[in-house]
């Protein structure tokens, strides 16, 4: 049980634990995040895995080793983990290859790789060793007008901006542990000023949507969209009408992301995902969750719901509760994959 000068750390070695209990217990931490399992030509080799977590107040850190393994997070896992985060990786040793959503991806040593939660991945590593930060996502809507727009951007580590940003997670992995809380999630907060201005000055080298010191009028009409999900009336004519735009406008400005009207089913599905999946909106019923999420009729909500991630909304909650149950390990275990799990979906910005 951590003290409050210490810092929460979470450790899982294949090495101590034996391969194929410590991974199962790694799969089990993953399920929520990336589930993975080894591939086909490596199935009948030892797996091996080392990390090391740390929780750092905002944000989570971690070093991880492995052996060759796939990770594909599919719609159902979007719908029904909870997770509305942005995943950050460098790629110390090692690497891998994949999609992220529709976008080929590819990783080398030095490398360093975005992800968004809300979207699907599917990857298959080499022997690796990374850096891992998890960050809630508001943390980075202040400088990035789409986060979603993020998701699968590699960023070149011979690049001095890359080279820069790994020196500083390389340094933060080395010294984490000699931290007291407080100053760990001071040094948290400081990464991940770090992170979303480098991040977001890379991202306009490869065209993609950045906001500046002043909201850009995207971020401020999805901004708007984000606080208002719950008006059944809100349409493109009436928020034309709160901006002064035309509608023409509007669509011209929501072109690249599929439309406005799209958007906004979009980001109100995943609005009504995280809540199906979290706790603190277990006793309402799934109709009073999609109309808090501005569907009118639960049988549209739930035609949408599964259009989108692949599953029910009733059959996403059952999973998410099945996430938060107990797995069957010893007690000892146990209360440190639950405390991991606890650990993800609770970090807010």
């Amino acid at each position: 049980m951590a003290t409050a000068n210490i810092v929460p750390t979470f450790r899982l070695s294949t090495a101590e634990a034996g391969g194929s209990a410590a991974f199962a217990i790694y799969q089990d931490l993953q399920r929520d995040v990336f589930p993975c399992r080894q591939p086909d030509h490596e199935a009948a080799a030892d797996v091996m895995v080392e990390m090391t977590a740390w929780h750092l107040g905002k944000v989570m850190f971690a070093v991880i080793s492995s052996s060759p393994l796939v990770f594909e997070r599919k719609p159902e896992t979007v719908a029904a983990s909870g997770l509305d985060h942005v995943i950050v990786q460098l790629y110390l040793e090692g690497g891998f290859a994949g999609t992220a959503g529709n976008r080929p991806i590819k990783v080398r040593p030095g490398d360093i790789c975005v992800f968004d939660l809300s979207q699907t991945i599917c990857t298959e590593t080499s022997w690796s060793r990374q850096l891992t930060f998890m960050v809630p996502r508001p943390q980075f809507e202040a400088v990035v007008d789409d986060v979603a727009a993020l998701h699968g951007l590699v960023l070149d580590g011979t690049e001095a901006l890359t080279a820069i940003l790994a020196a500083h997670m390389t340094e933060l992995a080395e010294h984490v542990e000699s931290l007291d809380a407080r100053a760990a999630a001071a040094m948290g907060d400081g990464t991940v000023a770090m992170l979303t201005t480098i991040l977001a000055t890379l991202a306009r080298r490869h065209a993609l949507p950045t906001s500046t010191t002043i909201p850009s009028i995207f971020r401020r009409v999805s901004s708007y969209i984000d606080s208002n999900l719950d008006d059944t009336e809100m349409s493109p004519a009436t928020i034309a009408a709160e901006f002064g735009m035309s509608r023409a406008t509007l669509y011209r400005l929501f072109e690249s992301f599929g439309g406005v009207a799209d958007y906004i089913r979009r980001r109100r599905l995943i609005a009504a995902a995280l809540r199906l999946a979290s706790p603190e909106h277990r006793a309402k019923r799934v109709a009073q969750i999609a109309l808090a999420c501005g569907f009118t009729n639960e049988t549209t909500f739930g035609r949408n719901f599964m259009q989108q991630f692949g599953i029910s909304p009733s059959e996403a909650r059952l999973r998410a509760d099945q996430i938060w149950a107990a797995h069957g390990w010893d007690s000892e275990t146990l209360g440190g994959v639950r405390e991991f799990r606890v650990w993800m979906k609770t970090l807010r910005a």
